[in-house]
């Protein structure tokens, strides 16, 4: 028999949706079924794929073949899949997602918490499953995201570490150290004339 994939997060990120996972996990496994988790990030998930935005549909059917699943359970919550940038975005990846959960055999969709998911891409995803469960989930942790922390790009690595030592060096004093630094720099801004 070959196994059921279940998308979504994972412990020990620590997101309203982990545990909405782990319930359908335990549910597949009551079943008699072999499960293959996919969690978006890092995780004790069997695989750490995004399948979420424009790509959710592709990296779908990707990790599917992978895993060589032909049932699917997939957990919608509040940034997973849909990343809520915008509202064509996040319509045009549940039809994109809608067409690679036609292609499986079984497949479930699981909603965690009432504002998981914008209703219009909700509404393209439903009639591509053969079953839809609405869930309770757990509030969501401030900072916390399921793609995990906000990207730091590398050409502002420097400035962070050096903000990094700098604080620790001038400890306490630091605040007012870069306040009077950034007032010093205004003064000569506006003497000179330049930016």
């Amino acid at each position: 028999m070959n196994p059921v994939l279940i998308v979504g997060s994972y412990p020990p990120i620590p997101v309203p949706g982990a545990p909405v996972t782990i319930a359908e996990v335990r549910r597949a496994w009551a079943a008699g079924d072999e499960v293959v988790v996919v969690s978006p990030r890092l995780s004790a998930a069997h695989l750490a794929v995004p399948v979420a935005g424009l790509l959710a549909g592709r990296r779908l059917a990707n990790v599917a073949r992978v895993a060589g699943a032909d049932r699917v359970v997939l957990v919608v919550e509040r940034g997973f899949p849909f990343l809520g940038r915008s509202r064509a975005e996040d319509i045009v990846t549940a039809e994109l997602l809608a067409r690679a959960l036609r292609r499986f055999a079984g497949s479930r969709l699981v909603v965690a918490g009432p504002d998981a998911a914008p209703a219009a891409a909700l509404a393209r995803l439903r009639p591509a499953v053969a079953e839809v469960a609405q869930v309770d989930a757990g509030p969501a942790i401030p900072g916390v995201t399921v793609l995990g922390p906000p990207e730091v790009r590398p050409a502002e690595q420097p400035r962070r570490v050096a903000g990094l030592v700098a604080r620790r060096l001038l400890g306490a004093r630091a605040p007012v150290i870069r306040a009077r630094l950034v007032g010093a720099k205004h003064r000569l801004v506006s003497r000179t004339g330049s930016g």
